[in-house]
């Protein structure tokens, strides 16, 4: 029997990373109600795993379904030319799936304004907060993050995508106290075993100071996705921390992924490894 049988549980499998459990749904087993939203969530679980759908046929709206194929061709590109994905979301200024997809592409191509821009017209939608904060928390932006947060705290429902964007502000503001909160949610959200959250886990881990449960639990992110490049990071972060010689995983790193935005950083700055990797450590859940 599929553990997905409405929307709910298709969102908690798509923003925890249970991509397989999303795709492996069965449209029989989805509440009718649910059934278009569910498919929609569905194809771009396959996306983010690296699938091409071969069609869209389960998801109503043509505008959701060019969004949907223009952003496959996206994440095929290697996040290249958000273009054709803006102009649908400008094209399509009363359909919520059309403008997270523009966002989230200028997102990725760094035009972090003008992802904004679209992102303010979004009536309710936590996935839209949980890419707010993303962008407020790359900016530095950090007491605006934590009034988007305190703002839609009331209506959240624990709402899955709004426990994440309180998790990712959390972790950049000041004090333990913020981080322990970051943690709790992670640490719940990681039951599902999904690297994503077993990694935030880790992370948070490693901002309180305890070094050996965060080796416990990025042992666990070895069982359920070997060569995690993000992994690799956070073990980095790790060895940093107790002093260790971290020459070989940063070696493992660049066999895994070459082209990592770290590798990328240290060629454009010239900085200090270990700079770096701290630093993008950050962001590894947001």
């Amino acid at each position: 029997m599929s553990t997905i049988e409405n929307i709910l549980d298709a969102r908690l499998a798509f923003f925890t990373g249970d991509y397989k459990s999303l795709v492996a749904a069965s449209p029989s087993e989805i509440r009718d109600e649910h059934k278009d939203a569910v498919a929609f969530l569905k194809y771009r679980a396959e996306i983010a795993g690296g699938l091409t759908p071969s069609n869209f046929d389960d998801v109503s709206s043509p505008a959701t379904v060019e969004a949907l194929k223009a952003y496959a061709k996206f994440v095929a590109s290697g996040h290249k030319d958000a273009a054709v994905l803006a102009s649908l979301a400008s094209a399509n200024t009363d359909n919520e799936a059309v403008q997270l997809f523009g966002a989230t592409g200028l997102y990725l191509e760094g035009k972090l304004d003008e992802a904004l821009s679209l992102l303010e017209k979004h009536e309710g939608s936590f996935e839209a907060v949980l890419l707010i904060a993303r962008i407020l928390v790359d900016q530095n932006k950090i007491d605006a993050a934590q009034k988007l947060i305190h703002d839609y705290a009331r209506t959240s429902d624990d709402d899955v995508a709004y426990l994440l964007a309180s998790a990712i502000v959390a972790m950049r503001a000041n004090g333990d106290d913020h981080v322990r909160s970051a943690y709790y949610i992670f640490e719940d959200l990681s039951q599902h075993k999904t690297a994503n959250m077993l990694l935030g886990q880790a992370l948070t881990e490693i901002q309180l100071g305890r070094i050996d449960e965060a080796k416990e639990t990025l042992t666990k992110v070895d069982e359920v996705a070997p060569q995690d490049p993000n992994a690799l990071v956070a073990k980095i972060v790790v060895g940093l921390s107790d002093g260790d010689d971290v020459t070989e995983l940063k070696e493992e790193l660049k066999k895994v992924d070459a082209k990592h935005p770290i590798f990328e950083e240290l060629a454009e700055k010239n900085a200090l490894f270990d700079k770096v990797v701290l630093k993008y450590a950050d962001k590894i859940v947001a």
